[in-house]
């Protein structure tokens, strides 16, 4: 047996009990809303799983969420006393992800016909779809989960470890934090969670065991992207024909208040490639053909998105020039070039935005792709002009692990394709790259994130829905100018 606290708006699971469980995944983790940690049941039909609420409640309606490994014949039964059972849903053919009968709220449920109090709900299996036992990733009691935010519970054991103290430097904060995260946990911070068109872009790793959630990512091309009901802004090169700094400023802020709203705080942008190919793809997007004139304008711009609690990402490192055959192209260019006009931008968002992610490019530069560049991601950006912090890869453009994690590359997105598990965990036993190596890469990931005050405060804010009035007028004036 194992004991929660879950808080849901009806009640608290207190007791989670399984017919059967997997030595490393027991019952507690059936109802977490985490794939990693999930209860497997033994690989057969029969099974059951029973949670105990910390009252009595009325119960109308039912969802369950399944994973890969579900039922296609279970029943639910209900009881208040764990000894008295009335069976209040039958399934015979079922085999969906999920079993819906009605909608209630946003979730398609199980409607009981008649409304039942319990404290004790039992769902037993008898039959699998797949080959596997059965696994459930959320439960909605009466359109509530009944999972915290996945997060919290790692949140409430580690309360009093020092990374969790906002006190502290953040130096002292992500020293700890590392001394607590397994080498596991270490390598696989270097890749995000992958991509779901629509619906997700990318992010961090998750720490749930420690409390702190996946950190998610938003596109920046006209506004939030992925932010619900948000503003269209005015393009990029519209915001630099204004030539007003200040107007800069705040469209930086409005959109970093629209992303926040719904907890994307790292924004995949500004972009400030300069313009050589006129029918370049995303020129709409940057701030024209000016390196001066970009600089200017790009710099209030992060200074802003920043302050509002929001990681701005300035990219794309360096000498993008075009959309066709990004991904094959290769830029060959001087020394005196880069130095006159592609690198500025990015120069000026590092040393006088203080800009804390940089993400490189798709092409080869001089040969080499931008993405494992040793030159100009270690020896530039970092030695040269003292950047401290996250190097992302742009989505799918890197191609050599070991180039890659020696170039001063941190975080390979969407996903550890190449610098993945196996990958990286090669490098460390053939002596290529050390423990203390890897956690300068995971603290330059985490050092931005934690100085924003992301780990002190929940990811979104939706109060922030309040000011779509005020945005909706900087976009006017944008356009206006």
């Amino acid at each position: 047996m194992a004991v929660l606290s879950m808080q849901t708006a009806n009640a608290s699971i207190i007791e989670v009990t399984a017919s059967s469980e997997h030595a490393d995944n027991g019952a507690n983790n059936a109802v977490d809303n985490i794939s990693s940690n999930r209860w497997e049941s033994a690989h057969s039909d029969n099974q059951w799983l029973q949670f105990k609420l910390d009252e009595v409640i009325q119960i109308q309606s039912i969802e369950i969420d399944w994973e890969a490994s579900r039922a296609k014949e279970f029943d639910i039964e209900v009881s208040q006393d764990g000894k008295k059972w009335e069976t209040v849903f039958v399934e015979k053919n079922g085999g969906a992800s999920k079993v819906a009968i009605k909608e209630v709220g946003d979730h398609d449920a199980i409607v009981l016909e008649k409304s039942v109090e319990a404290q004790f709900v039992k769902i037993n299996c008898y039959k699998r779809v797949t080959e596997w036992g059965f696994s459930i990733f959320e439960i909605y009691i009466n359109g509530k989960a009944l999972s915290p935010e996945p997060h919290l519970v790692g949140r409430e054991k580690y309360k009093d470890a020092p990374f969790m103290d906002a006190t502290l430097s953040v130096k002292e904060r992500i020293s700890d934090l590392l001394s607590k995260m397994t080498l596991d946990e270490k390598i696989n911070y270097l890749g995000g969670t992958g991509f779901i068109d629509q619906k997700k872009i990318g992010e961090t790793q998750p720490l749930y065991r420690l409390g702190l959630p996946a950190f998610k990512m938003t596109d920046a091309t006209l506004g939030s992207k992925l932010t619900e009901d948000h503003i269209l802004f005015p393009t990029f090169v519209g915001l630099a024909a204004t030539f007003n700094t200040e107007l800069s400023a705040e469209f930086g802020r409005a959109v970093a208040e629209q992303s926040k709203a719904d907890g994307y705080r790292i924004l995949l942008g500004p972009g400030v490639n300069l313009y050589r190919v006129p029918n370049s793809g995303r020129n709409f997007e940057y701030l024209g053909e000016d390196p001066h004139l970009t600089s200017e304008m790009v710099v209030p711009y992060i200074k802003a998105v920043q302050d509002a609690g929001v990681m701005a990402t300035v990219k794309h490192f360096v000498a993008n020039n075009s959309e066709h055959f990004r991904k094959q192209s290769n830029t060959v260019v001087s020394e005196r070039a880069l130095r006159e006009i592609y690198y500025p931008p990015f120069k000026a968002a590092i040393q006088k935005a203080g800009v804390k992610a940089v993400m490189t490019g798709y092409n080869l530069v001089n040969g080499e792709w931008a993405g494992q560049h040793k030159h100009q991601i270690n020896h530039i950006l970092r030695d040269e002009w003292g950047f401290k912090d996250l190097v992302m890869t742009d989505w799918w453009a890197i191609y050599d692990a070991e180039k890659a994690i020696l170039s001063g590359l941190d975080l390979e997105m969407p996903a550890a394709d190449i610098m993945n598990y196996k990958a990286i965990k090669a490098l460390l036993d053939k002596g290529v790259i050390t423990e203390t190596f890897l956690e300068e890469k995971v603290a330059n990931i985490l050092r931005p994130l934690c100085e924003l005050g992301l780990f002190d405060e929940e990811q979104d804010d939706p109060a922030l829905r309040d000011n779509w009035d005020k945005h909706i007028e900087v976009a006017k004036e944008s356009a206006r100018q």
